[in-house]
């Protein structure tokens, strides 16, 4: 090209550039003129590039322009969609983004593809504003969708849409199609996003492409989704309250839906929607329509678990899920009053499952205090680089967590809960929201306190336990405390004491830490041969007990120490540390010897398998990780993939005693396969159950402080409650640490139980399974074959701790629904032993005003009783009703005080140590068969009995006058000095006679000492009670014949209790006169004949029982004939 002809283009282009910035700066100052804006509003050094002006009218960039001016003065991207070209409604369509960075092709084609539009082409152009360089991304597109139409509405829906994903305030998904194809916007598209995700956790067949492609193939009941959503929870007073809608504007809008259900074709996407549309049903309510709070927007969504069609059991209460962009989670409860630990969970996919299982695990553990079990948990939603990236990201979660459940949950006022006037409610009033620290969590605690206290949530800093103002965990020890309670015992029955002599352990954990750390010095006597955490392997073959327990309270005493910092001059010969990542790892002779292990290397995982292994007295589980499972269980099944290489059988397991200070350290198959094979374990419910049982006492300590406090300022008050807290520490830990004595008591007592009888388990698994509370196969719990092929062997320990817990908490369940018995005043009056003396001096009448009063009751009360008692006590009952329970409750407590059952408690614990384990169980369960059978007695006779003193008092008296009579026989007054142990039993198997001869002594009017006598008379001259003692004595084969034997010892009680009637309704005072003077002396001799041929030949059936106990009762028949009394 010539250079005229350059000339010229360079003229052509220069005209063309001036006839552009004309055009435009006219149209410019029209659209100002036109709109009222002053000039200055829009920067006049604007450049365009060349490419720019080429391609877009003067018209479009002004638009552009006023756009690029916004994204300056904000310093936000901003976008724009319009009509490519006049009339092009169908497309293409112009889709400008206006940034202040470049965006990458890669980054953007993906939104737009998600939300449902084809990219046709696409130009980059760099303009600069005031000396500020912007960009422009300009594509041209059309929709995916061939039924899609520009318009005004899309046009503002789809750049909102578009505006939301960029600034990262929504998922990039399928789902976002929805926004072009129906006229939802993406904030309620996000809502249906939460349904979906939260359906995603519950069912395992669809995947989220197929849920969202579910909805997004079938958009018109989609929308008509969100619009039934919008029905029950948009705050319209046009639309009445929750129970005027379901009558109102419901019966339409849901009919339209399930008409265009019935027109999805496809049979897994019309299950899809079925199963959306029941979760928004089973909705209660969701923070939707809220105002947001806080700097990220959630959507929380609070589901009544029961109504949900397809949910896995076992079936929270209710749950609440929280959704949002970078997270999501789930708060499970067990009961409208439960609390347990929020955690930060690693499990993306099916955190709720993890959730769940540990809500069941709670529950259990929860049987011992007020609430039921409850579990929460969360998860990131995309990973995090950095350590502290990781944490700032974990911490933001948790706080959108926090306030996603206060946004649902009420604040109590007076009469009315206190809640925001734009959330509707389908449930009942619902305050209590407690938390706790869990894994990940452990310092979040103060921060969950500073969210309800914006909220001004109604238990301050009792919303999250374990905080600043609160008993401090691992100063106190309490969970390590409580678990070595347990492990006490279990060596105590095996005649091992810990206290005087050298316990070998293994441990999981690392001394830094507050179960492994404390529980390792709670006795000098310990010999740590090894230990491992998530990064140590320790291992000390034969550690010198003092230097070693000295060396242990040095790291607990040292912030972020680890086994890396023991000293190695300390360890035995052949000790040492290692990493537990290390790929080989050269055991010394010493190690090996005891471990077992080859010669040569081995990896850290493999050191870690033979330490499991190994023969000690003790494996502490103190750490995170489940490092046992069942021979027949996959790793798979246990779902923690981080420690399948280290894992292995409880079958495989030599330690004598296991200690569960953490939690999940064995699948509970893993704990039954190892209790079968002799091993002694609970489970981790039991064992570290102090923890939640003292942040229950501070939960309730402070509601009670907080409700007295008047006056003064909120500091000087806070600081007051604080102070009486760590004054009333060690009167509440002991309260703590006798409850984990008391349910491992229980645990050994009903192992003595279960191998004498096995009814009484039988009936009461039968009953929970049925009241849906008890789920044998995800429990673990065997079936009722199964449990009478095992014999004399019973039920483990791990499985009656699943029991006892479960009878728990449907007795507990039961007396709060009686109606009034947990107000009557004895009931109170036990609820006020739940707080240390000191509480209850300070604020006096105050204690019985407690807002969870009745709770507390019933807690103190269902622990008392089944701990004692077991589950033969929910098995008598036969039914659960509510009346049925309160009256079985009120007849065990009273005849416990009448008998001053505590008493005979506190006196054989304080033979802890000093007398055989198996002899006092043998005096206690003397007590709770005593008790057993004056409460049956009581209900079979209808005879009403409540725990007050009015009512106890008569009782009190019969016993005095019986217990006299006993007292004066010789029988008694030798046994008493010879050997006293003897004689309380004695006097526990003569209480089976003290009711009938309570009622003739009432019925007859006579002295109950003179009544005594004739029937001891009768029992004497007969020889029934060597005959008693025999048929006691007999060990039944099956649930059949004990039944039998129960029903002949009480038959023959009654032929005695009959004839001592009989005899006072004569004119005969003296036995051997009405024998006599009657005529029955031949009949008499009879009886004693047939007496004498049973105990020489030592019956090995009951038969012999039943014919001579028929033969005492026709004898007794005779009598009353003879003697003018109606036989029977």
């Amino acid at each position: 090209m010539t250079a005229s002809a350059v000339d010229d283009v360079n003229r052509d282009t220069m005209r063309a550039k001036m006839d552009w910035e004309l055009q435009f700066r006219k149209v410019l100052d029209r659209f100002m003129k036109r709109r009222r804006l002053e000039l200055q509003a829009l920067p006049e050094e604007i450049d365009f590039p060349e490419s720019y002006r080429l391609s877009t009218a003067p018209r479009e960039a002004v638009r552009d322009a006023l756009d690029l001016a916004w994204v300056a003065a904000n310093e936000r991207d901003s976008l724009r969609l319009s009509l490519a070209a006049r009339g092009a409604t169908r497309g293409p369509w112009r889709l400008a983004l206006f940034c202040r960075q470049s965006r990458n092709l890669d980054e953007l084609l993906p939104l737009l593809s998600n939300i449902g539009l084809r990219v046709i082409d696409q130009t980059n152009f760099t303009v600069v504003l005031k000396g500020q360089t912007l960009f422009i991304r300009d594509f041209r597109v059309t929709s995916r969708f061939a039924d899609s139409e520009w318009s005004f509405v899309i046009e503002s829906s789809l750049a909102a849409a578009m505006d939301a994903l960029l600034r990262g305030e929504v998922e990039d998904d399928i789902l976002n199609g929805l926004v072009l194809r129906t006229s939802l916007e993406w904030r309620q598209v996000d809502l249906l996003r939460a349904y979906c995700n939260y359906y995603l956790q519950l069912n395992d067949r669809f995947d989220q492409r197929r849920i969202h492609g579910a909805l997004l193939t079938n958009f018109r009941s989609a929308e008509l989704l969100y619009r039934y959503f919008e029905a029950r929870f948009k705050p319209d007073a046009q639309l009445g309250t929750p129970s005027e809608r379901e009558t109102g504007s419901f019966p339409a809008i849901r009919q339209e839906l399930i008409d265009a259900l019935d027109e999805v074709e496809e049979l897994a996407e019309d299950r899809i929607l079925r199963d959306v549309f029941n979760l928004i049903d089973s909705t209660w309510r969701s923070n939707f329509f809220l105002p947001q709070r806080g700097a990220t927007r959630s959507i929380s969504l609070k589901i009544g678990s029961l109504g949900v069609i397809n949910m896995p059991n076992p079936r929270p209460f209710a749950e609440i899920y929280v959704h949002a962009r970078s997270m999501e989670g789930v708060h499970l409860r067990g009961a409208r009053v439960a609390r347990g630990g929020v955690r930060w969970s690693e499990r993306r996919d099916d955190f709720r499952t993890e959730i769940l299982e540990l809500m069941s695990t709670q529950m259990v553990k929860n049987a011992v205090i007020v609430p039921q079990g409850a579990k929460g948990g969360f998860v990131l939603k995309a990973p995090v680089v950095g350590v502290r990236g990781s944490s700032d990201a974990g911490r933001e979660a948790y706080g959108i967590f926090i306030r996603g459940l206060l946004d649902l949950t009420d604040n109590p006022k007076g009469a009315v809960p206190e809640r925001p006037a734009e959330l509707l409610c389908y449930d009942d009033p619902d305050p209590y929201l407690v938390v706790a620290a869990d894994k990940g969590t452990a310092n979040f605690s103060d921060d969950a306190n500073e969210i309800a206290a914006d909220y001004g949530f109604w238990l301050g800093d009792a919303f999250a336990t374990g905080g600043s103002n609160g008993f401090h965990h691992k100063k106190l020890g309490i969970t390590a405390r409580g678990a070595w309670v347990c492990v006490q015992r279990h060596f105590r029955e095996s005649g091992h004491d810990i206290d005087e002599h050298s316990l070998s352990v293994i441990g999981v954990g690392g001394m830094e830490g507050d179960v492994f750390g404390n529980g390792m010095l709670l006795s000098n006597n310990i010999r740590l041969l090894g230990a491992f955490n998530a990064d140590y392997i320790f291992i000390d073959p034969n550690p010198d007990r003092q230097i070693s327990f000295m060396e242990r309270r040095r790291l607990f005493e040292t912030v972020g120490s680890s086994w890396r910092d023991y000293n190695p001059a300390l360890l035995s010969p052949g000790g040492a540390v290692y990493r537990r990542g290390a790929k080989d790892i050269f055991l010394s002779p010493e190690a090996r010897k005891w471990l077992g292990g080859r010669s040569g290397g081995f990896d850290g995982e493999a050191v870690i398998r033979l330490m499991l292994a190994a023969p000690v007295d003790l494996l502490w589980m103190g750490g995170i990780g489940t490092y046992v499972k069942a021979s027949a269980e996959t790793n798979d099944a246990v779902a923690d993939h981080l420690n399948d290489a280290a894992r292995v059988n409880g079958a495989e397991i030599r330690a004598k005693v296991v200690g569960e200070g953490a939690n999940l350290g064995f699948t509970q198959r893993a704990r039954i396969e190892y209790a079968l094979k002799g091993g002694r374990i609970n489970t981790d419910a039991i064992d570290n159950s102090a923890g939640v049982d003292l942040s229950d006492h501070e939960v309730n300590l402070k509601i009670l402080m907080s409700s007295q406090s008047e006056g003064g300022d909120v500091r000087s008050r806070r600081d007051e409650r604080n102070l009486l807290l760590r004054e009333a520490a060690d009167e509440v830990c002991a309260q703590v640490l006798d409850n984990n004595y008391r349910q491992s008591l229980c645990l050994s007592l009903e192992r003595e139980r279960c191998r004498f009888d096995l009814t009484p388990f039988l009936e009461a698994a039968d009953q929970l399974e049925n009241a849906g509370l008890l789920d044998r196969v995800g429990e673990a719990f065997p079936s009722r074959r199964e449990m009478l092929t095992r014999g004399e062997q019973g039920l483990t320990r791990p499985e009656l701790a699943i029991l006892i817990a479960k009878g728990k908490i449907v007795l507990k369940r039961a007396l709060l629904e009686a109606p009034g018995v947990l107000d009557e005043e004895w009931a109170q009056a036990i609820g006020e032993s739940y707080f240390p003396a000191r509480v209850r001096s300070r604020y006096g009448a105050g204690v019985r005003g407690h807002l969870l009063g009745r709770e507390i009751a019933g807690a103190v009360i269902c622990n008392k009783i089944v701990d004692q008692a077991g589950m033969s006590f929910l098995a008598a009952m036969e039914s659960l009703d509510p009346a049925r329970v309160s009256e079985a409750v009120g007849l065990y407590l009273a005849f416990d005080q009448i008998l001053q059952g505590d008493r005979w408690r506190d006196a054989v614990r304080a033979l802890d140590g000093k007398m055989t384990t198996e002899r006092q169980y043998e005096l206690l369960l003397q007590l709770e068969e005593a008790l057993a059978f004056l409460c049956r007695w009581a209900w079979e006779h209808g005879r009403q009995l409540r725990p007050d003193p009015r009512s106890m008092e008569r009782w009190r008296e019969d016993l005095k006058r019986y217990q006299t009579h006993l007292g004066a026989s010789p029988e008694f007054t030798l046994l008493t000095s010879a050997a006293p142990e003897a004689a309380r039993l004695l006097f526990l198997n003569r209480l089976r006679d003290f009711p009938a001869l309570v009622d003739l002594s009432r019925s007859a009017q006579q002295d109950l000492g003179q009544v005594a006598e004739a029937y001891e008379d009768f029992l004497r001259a007969l020889g029934l009670r060597q005959l008693a003692s025999l048929l006691s004595e007999f060990k039944p084969r099956d649930v059949w014949e004990r039944r039998l034997q129960s029903s002949l010892e009480d038959e023959l009680r009654s032929a005695a209790a009959r004839f001592v009637r009989v005899e006072l309704n004569s004119k005969y005072r003296d036995l051997s006169a009405f024998i006599q003077g009657y005529g029955l002396d031949t009949r008499l001799a009879k009886i004693q004949a047939l007496r004498n041929e049973l105990i020489e030949t030592a019956p090995v059936t009951l038969v012999p029982f039943a014919a001579l106990i028929s033969e005492v009762h026709s004898f007794v028949d005779a009598c009353a004939a003879a003697g003018g009394a109606a036989p029977r």
